[in-house]
């Protein structure tokens, strides 16, 4: 397996659920060889703006962003998320580079908790996937799970959101994944199993730069 350099961003406002995270990946990218940065936000929401400086000073071959955003007694957490998202999607096609958002984006701490320790588990598969496909330009693919909205694949979130609309993610997707299996949820929210939206996404993907880009909300 070829060798990468990787930038890790990480939040530290919720601790207990990033850090756990921030360790998996480093243990990982240790045990595989590959070399890495890590830097640290206070905020989810500062962490687009440290990769971009970061990016600015250094080449690296991909970049992950790890953090929690807990929706507490608002919903502005949601314009957050997606914000984050967009911006590190923008990122991501201006440096012709992967960035992996895992970013969690919970209703409550207890459903980070959990989410934090399946995600854990699930990090070095992640990682050989991902790294596998470091040659293209780190939208779609392997990249991309089943609970989309967290896992990485900025492209996937934004082409199920301009299919389906911005509220399945949380009102169906997300309010379900205490009961069910992220799989489960995610053919509940979206009509059809992670396997079928695969093939789905993969022809978006053949089609040419400038339709792909024609679905990108204006921010």
């Amino acid at each position: 397996m070829k060798k990468y350099k990787f930038l890790l961003v990480a939040s530290d406002f919720y601790p207990e659920i990033t850090l756990n995270l921030l360790k998996g990946a480093q243990q990982y990218l240790i045990e595989s060889g590959h070399k890495f940065d890590t830097t640290f936000t206070k905020g989810s929401l500062e962490i687009p703006t440290k990769i971009s400086i970061k990016l600015n000073k250094r080449k690296y071959d991909a970049v992950v962003a790890i953090g929690c955003i807990i929706k507490g007694k608002t919903d502005h957490y949601e314009f957050i998320a997606n914000a984050i998202t967009m911006t590190l999607l923008q990122l991501s096609i201006k440096n012709k580079l992967p960035i992996s958002n895992s970013i969690l984006t919970c209703r409550n701490i207890k459903q980070a908790k959990e989410r934090s320790s399946k995600k854990l588990n699930r990090a070095k598969a992640d990682f050989i996937n991902c790294g596998g496909n470091l040659g293209d330009t780190g939208r779609g693919g392997k990249c991309d799970t089943g609970d989309a909205a967290y896992s990485g694949g900025a492209w996937a979130h934004v082409y199920l959101e301009d299919k389906h609309g911005d509220d399945v993610l949380m009102d169906v997707f997300y309010a379900n994944l205490d009961a069910m299996e992220p799989e489960d949820a995610f053919a509940l929210a979206y009509g059809q199993t992670v396997e079928e939206f695969y093939v789905e996404f993969e022809q978006f993907l053949s089609l040419p730069l400038s339709q792909q880009l024609s679905i990108l909300p204006s921010i």
